[in-house]
């Protein structure tokens, strides 16, 4: 009487066969696929908006501004350009200082009855030869003195004019000036620059 296996021989080859699809499957999965280049019409946004579409969208925007700028001449595209909106993010600070430095003299002149330097003195406020406003506001302001943001270490820093004990000017350089805007000089100053650069100028009289 003979007996019969209950289950078929596993074939060995079969077995080596499953084996290496198994190792392929492994391999294909941790291929490093985020280093294989991804075609242009495939990038897309988290939203689904190509690449393309957002590129076209700002060519339209673009080509509409100069649209109206042609038939609107009062219009000016320069004042939304990147360059203009820099200059006049500087010009806003050039403000804010001169209003800074201006309390810092009041306080002065609260303490001391008159505003810092002698009469007719004039020049930048940093100057190495004539520290002597400098040294005045930084009781004040410490080392936290403005300088102008775009012409630091230049002789475009912000000015002072002493006229006399209870008036004084201050003066800096607007990249962006309003449409005839005035420019300012004065003679026998230190360090001045040259006629036509400051166009900016807060005075202050008691």
């Amino acid at each position: 009487m003979f007996l019969y296996p209950t289950t078929k021989p596993i074939n060995p080859f079969l077995r080596l066969t499953r084996l290496n699809s198994l190792n392929s499957l492994i391999a294909i999965k941790a291929w490093p696929w985020n280093l294989i280049p991804t075609p242009p019409h495939l990038l897309r946004s988290s939203r689904g908006i190509s690449i393309i579409t957002i590129l076209i969208l700002l060519a339209f925007v673009v080509a509409a501004f100069n649209a109206y700028a042609y038939f609107n001449p009062k219009f000016e595209l320069s004042r939304y350009s990147i360059v203009y909106l820099l200059h006049a993010g500087r010009d806003k600070q050039r403000v804010a200082d001169l209003k800074k430095i201006q309390g810092a003299l009041e306080e002065y002149y609260n303490d001391h009855g008159t505003y810092p330097a002698t009469d007719g003195w004039c020049g930048p406020i940093y100057s190495a030869m004539n520290p002597e406003v400098e040294e005045a506001l930084t009781t004040y302001l410490g080392s936290n003195v403005p300088r102008d943001p775009g012409f630091r270490e230049a002789e475009q820093d912000y000015f002072y004019r002493r006229e006399n004990s209870q008036s004084y000017v201050l003066m800096a350089v607007l990249e962006n000036p309003p449409a005839g805007s005035p420019t300012y000089s004065y003679s026998g100053c230190h360090n001045w620059p040259g006629d036509g650069v400051y166009n900016y100028r807060l005075e202050v009289s008691r």
